[in-house]
């Protein structure tokens, strides 16, 4: 990297012309833009424009100044992976540098803000680790060696017999906490020594609320974030705290205002306000525990943190962290879900417990609330990992000149990631083991790839402004407050809290008669088929009339009390396809033909069964599709030795244990816009499928026993979707 071409990304990122040579001067609003360029490293800018400003000599000292504190201070590079995760593939860590390395003045800035970052993280870490081991109070005795039954000698803080481990956190108290003074004993003498705490009692379940309340206090904040269990969602997407049910504000819209001189006064503006809301749904977790199976996890409890040495301080984890680990990790793994795939629908409808994916409209659902009405979406292929590249850059073009070179996050899946990396490859001619990272469109290094783990199973992406995408909360942190309670028997645990998924900015129009366009935007996406066709809303006991105003795909039957006739259906769009679905094999639900359902004839909607309906003017319903899933999901049987499959006799294929090494190269008259799924039937001499031919995956799949691909055909090629 030179001087020229720092001076070409300024230029590309500001929309500005400075030539070499020239005195760069951004304006106070340009340097905060190109700061932007930089999030992870606040005032750079200052940094590169004093680069582009010294002279020649001067660089030649700063270079010569910062090699020299590189080579005596060059702190060791955290591992990390091309794609940011730790532990994985090789680290990326920078060389040492010497005066030997030759470096420009922009490079040895590289590697010095490189050193810095990894110092400022690490510094970040133990000051967090300092502090929770500082909130760790000393314990009443010196550290001694606990010999444990049936393992190896650890050196741990002995029991008091005030406390496990001598802690002085109050949910580490034996006196009065059953559950403590039996791991005391195990500790000591086996689990010959158990005797599970009697949950039947009130009492019981009243000291571990209390000690749920103080460890959540001390600890919850630190060790559980609301969105962290792996999968993610971008760190960019800030928290909006404080909404108790909807957030409303407005935005101003400006028109063009400028024109060229004229005598005479002549008013050119126009100005409007635009309304902007964001909801959040109430969520709840209720939970509910018989005695025999509390007693259960306090046996695992016991097992795996007292007696276990195995794995990082185990004698730290108390019952109650065990407790909140095991529903809050699930519970926001489901929120996360939920935020990007969520449909709503009222539980209070329903005798049943509603399903997690039904507790708000998620991101997909917002988005496509909006399509139409607020902006327009992009009208692009179906994206398939042979045309990746050439869409994507389709789509960057179609974004305004004016907003182009913004700092644009392009939010995608991870297999989206892959295929484009791919054709990446593939297009700029380099090895097949090519492994650099490749964050950005192609030419467009401000329209940086975001991947979103729960955008898998889509080839949805959107690209918008870094801070656009939001989460709406009530009170930060009321997700993970559980109250236990003691009810009959049993024993419940349960906490409410709110979510909702939120844009700040779609588009708006100056007139209500404007039409829609991509200049009016600060989101832009595609629009892909069936982009929430794997999530579907229930309905309410023994309705004739279903509902579809939040979703056009419905299950039911599940409630109902009593056999029922449907003979309408509410608050459809026009052209639309409504899917119903049935889900009992009891008091089902049958579709009745009529006026309003035109169908071939009655449709009984069981378990296996689907009915297409298309909405027409004045309230009319026509059958398009009627599907028998029991016969969709037949599994065809290939023979051993088979190189194709053929598509007459089905969409799902397995093998065979075959005689010798097997390749399917071929599924014969596939129909093109369908799926096909090959699943592996032995690990005799497995099949296998090249990315090569008619096939373009990811990598070679080999198709050993319980595993499978699903692939998409174009028409020309079989497209992998997926695999397992």
């Amino acid at each position: 990297m030179n001087k020229k071409k720092i001076l070409a990304f300024v230029n590309r990122v500001l929309g500005t012309n400075f030539a070499e040579g020239d005195q760069v001067n951004p304006t106070d609003a340009q340097m905060q833009q190109l700061d932007a360029a930089f999030p992870e490293a606040s005032g750079t800018a200052k940094q590169v424009i004093a680069f582009l400003n010294a002279k020649e000599n001067e660089n030649d000292n700063i270079t010569a100044e910062i090699v020299s504190f590189l080579a005596e201070n060059q702190p060791t590079p955290t591992a990390t992976t091309a794609e940011g995760a730790e532990g994985e593939g090789e680290p990326t860590g920078a060389a040492p540098a010497t005066a030997e390395n030759q470096l420009t003045t922009a490079e040895a800035i590289q590697q010095l803000m490189a050193g810095y970052k990894t110092l400022a993280e690490r510094n970040t870490e133990l000051e967090a680790e300092n502090k929770l081991l500082g909130e760790e109070p000393e314990v009443d005795t010196p550290v001694a060696t606990v010999t444990k039954p049936n393992t190896q000698a650890m050196a741990l803080p002995k029991h008091t017999t005030t406390a496990l481990f001598g802690s002085k956190s109050p949910f580490m108290a034996i006196a009065d906490k059953p559950w403590n003074s039996n791991a005391a004993a195990v500790a000591k003498d086996g689990m010959e020594a158990f005797k599970a705490t009697n949950w039947d009692s009130s009492l019981n379940v009243e000291k571990l609320n209390e000690d749920f309340g103080a460890y959540a206090r001390k600890y919850l904040p630190k060790i559980i974030d609301f969105f962290k269990d792996g999968l993610d969602l971008p760190s960019n997407w800030d928290v909006i705290s404080g909404v108790s049910d909807e957030l409303a504000y407005t935005a101003l819209l400006n028109g063009e205002i400028t024109q060229g001189n004229s005598s005479g006064f002549k008013a050119k503006n126009k100005s409007k306000f635009v309304a902007i809301k964001g909801k959040v749904f109430d969520i709840k977790i209720d939970m509910e525990w018989s005695g025999a199976e509390l007693k259960k996890l306090e046996k695992t409890w016991i097992a795996n943190s007292i007696l276990d040495n195995n794995g990082s301080d185990p004698y730290k984890m108390s019952f109650v962290a065990m407790l909140a680990m095991k529903l809050l990790e699930k519970a926001r793994s489901e929120d996360k879900l939920r935020f990007i795939k969520g449909v709503y629908f009222d539980n209070d409808l329903l005798a049943k417990p509603g399903a997690s994916i039904n507790g708000m409209n998620g991101l997909f659902k917002v988005i496509q609330q909006n399509m139409g009405v607020h902006f327009l979406p992009f009208d692009l292929p179906e994206i398939t990992s042979a045309n990746i590249y050439d869409v994507y850059e389709q789509a960057a073009l179609l974004i305004p000149e004016n907003r182009r070179n913004d700092l644009l996050q392009w939010n995608h899946s991870k297999l989206m990631q892959k295929w484009y990396k791919a054709a990446y490859r593939v297009k700029h001619g380099l090895e097949n083991d090519f492994d650099g990272e490749v964050d950005h469109i192609d030419g467009y290094p401000n329209m940086r790839f975001v991947v979103v783990p729960q955008y898998e199973g889509t080839t949805f992406f959107n690209v918008t402004t870094w801070d656009n995408i939001k989460m709406l909360m009530d009170e930060p942190g009321e997700e993970n407050m559980l109250t236990f309670e003691k009810a009959k028997r049993n024993v419940c645990a349960f906490t409410d809290y709110k979510l909702g998924a939120h844009v700040e900015i779609f588009g708006a129009k100056l007139n209500d008669s404007d039409p829609l366009d991509y200049n009016n935007q600060l989101f832009w996406c595609n629009n892909p088929k069936g982009l929430l066709d794997k999530v579907s809303i229930p309905q309410a006991a023994n309705v004739a009339t279903v509902d579809v105003k939040n979703h056009n795909i419905v299950v039911i039957g599940d409630e109902n009390t009593a056999a029922t006739n449907i003979t309408a259906l509410e608050n459809a769009t026009v052209g639309t396809v409504y899917v119903l679905k049935g889900n009992t094999t009891t008091n089902q639900s049958t579709v009745k033909n009529g006026a309003n359902l035109v169908l071939g004839s009655d449709c009984v909607l069981t378990p296996t069964t689907e009915l297409h309906l298309i909405a027409q003017d004045g309230g009319k319903f026509i059958e398009v599709d009627r599907k028998d899933l029991s016969a969709s999901t037949t599994i065809v049987t290939l023979a051993a030795d088979a190189t194709t499959a053929d598509a007459n006799n089905g969409d799902e294929f397995k093998t065979s244990a075959n005689t010798g090494a097997t390749a399917i190269t071929d599924i014969e008259n596939a129909i093109a816009g369908e799926y096909y799924t090959i699943r592996g039937g032995s690990d005799t001499n497995s099949t296998t499928i090249a990315n090569s031919g008619k096939f373009s995956l990811t990598a070679t799949m080999t198709l050993a026993n319980n595993t499978f691909i699903e692939v998409y055909y174009t028409g020309s090629k079989f497209v992998e979707v997926k695999r397992g």
